[in-house]
């Protein structure tokens, strides 16, 4: 009994010492959502602007936050494996940090996806639209090459060698 005791103190302790590393993981994570939300908010700008160039730069910007987010839930696997050991070295203050960042994090991921949801049907739209824009540009197009190659006045000509309605008399 002794030596069980003894393994459960170990790992209380070894917990203890993991809460403030936690705490610091979801203040960074929390760091990167807020990052995240502002440039979801200036893509959604762009996209309504029809800014192509810097719509390029945030992704990629954007997408150098995600990578770095899916970095940090590599850091944080380890604390979830033992969440439960982790979560019971902490007193109410900590668990009470724990839970506003958790629920920090939520509310901007939520935010985030809203907002992108929407700038991908503002995407669609703008595609849809460009699309029947081209269709009307080679309808159009070919009318006019049509035209421009005389096809509609050779094929008459052709047909007549001797025009039909011509006073022959003087």
């Amino acid at each position: 009994m002794t030596r069980s005791m003894k393994t459960f103190s170990s790992n209380r302790t070894q917990s203890n010492g993991d809460v403030p590393a936690v705490i610091a993981l979801l203040h960074q994570q929390k760091e990167l959502y807020e990052k995240l939300d502002v440039l979801s908010d200036h893509q959604s700008v762009l996209v309504g602007q029809g800014d192509t160039d810097q719509l390029l730069a945030v992704l990629a910007q954007r997408q150098a936050l995600v990578d770095g987010l899916v970095a940090l839930n590599g850091k944080m696997q380890p604390y979830r494996e033992k969440w439960d050991a982790v979560a019971g070295g902490m007193n109410a203050a900590c668990k009470a940090q724990v839970n506003g960042l958790v629920d920090e994090v939520e509310r901007l991921l939520a935010q985030i996806l809203k907002r992108d949801e929407l700038t991908q049907g503002q995407l669609q739209t703008a595609k849809t639209q460009v699309g029947q824009e081209l269709a009307k540009t080679n309808q159009g197009g070919a009318a006019a090459s049509a035209y421009s190659k005389g096809t509609a006045a050779n094929a008459y000509a052709a047909q007549s060698k001797v025009a039909r309605f011509m006073d022959n008399r003087g």
